[in-house]
């Protein structure tokens, strides 16, 4: 192989080229994440009827009538939990399928099967690689303002952020009396950003921030970072490009003192 690619050194130094070029454009598409995504498709599906005051009942009318619907489906495990009037069926199917056609299957049943008289149903699909990439918050000593002035000016922000490209939601909460949030003793209105499975943290976490600054300037809400993993996943690829600069100059310092040769200090230096 070596006498080949000397013999026709400009075909070589083409495939390497091509090779250097492809490896630019991979490392500058690659997606920053604090966890690698794992797809576990899941499925919960909700249901409620009326007219029942016990579990057992709401179990033969409602429960195994859906599980034998969502049968099909094909789900290596079905768990259902049966409380008067609801009941709740969680869907676990093989990795490495995709959650869309997974809820599109589960949505085909549940709409063409027969389904009890009375029943409201609900499917929910489950993504485990949708996590909080920023938490904005304000607080204060004030709740009574900040529950009336921030919480109505949170309200107004959440679609704002909702629109950037890769945020899956951007849950409001502590704006009413149902939930409590403290931030550094504080009572708190928080804006959680969760992101979409697939989507670049670092990429979703610099356009939401640009959105907070605006909602600053045109909402005059002091909305602040609460949280965000954004700084240590830039930390930890910073370390690895770091990593890869550091071996490079140690090949340069270990190789040259014992070849005292610059070309071949640098070949081992490229490689």
């Amino acid at each position: 192989i070596s006498r080949i690619a000397i013999r026709f050194a400009i075909v070589t130094a083409a495939v390497w080229l091509i090779i250097i070029v492809a490896g630019g454009f991979a490392f500058a598409s690659l997606k920053y994440t604090l966890l690698p995504d794992f797809s576990i498709p899941l499925i919960v599906v909700d249901a409620t009827i009326s007219g029942d005051t016990d579990a057992r009942t709401t179990e033969a009318r409602l429960t195994i009538p859906l599980e034998r619907v969502l049968a099909p489906a094909g789900s290596t495990l079905m768990r259902s939990t049966t409380k008067p009037g609801r009941t709740s069926i969680a869907l676990s199917f093989d990795v490495g399928g995709t959650l869309e056609a997974r809820r599109a299957g589960v949505d085909a049943l549940l709409a063409h099967g027969p389904i009890p008289a009375g029943a409201s149903i609900k499917a929910t699909s489950i993504d485990i690689n949708a996590v909080p990439v920023a938490t904005y918050a304000e607080s204060s000593d004030d709740e009574v303002k900040l529950l009336v002035d921030a919480g109505i000016l949170f309200r107004d922000a959440v679609p704002a952020f909702k629109a950037v490209s890769g945020v899956l939601r951007a849950d409001l909460i502590g704006a009413d009396k149902s939930t409590a949030v403290r931030l550094n003793g504080q009572r708190a209105i928080m804006i959680r950003i969760v992101k979409k499975g697939g989507a670049n943290t670092l990429d979703v976490a610099a356009a939401v921030d640009i959105v907070a600054a605006r909602v600053r300037t045109l909402l005059g809400v002091p909305i602040e970072i609460a949280a965000t993993q954004a700084p240590y996943i830039r930390e930890a690829s910073h370390a690895t490009t770091d990593a890869l600069g550091i071996a490079m100059a140690l090949s340069v310092l270990v190789v040259f003192p014992f070849l005292r040769d610059v070309r071949a200090t640098f070949i081992s230096a490229i490689a």
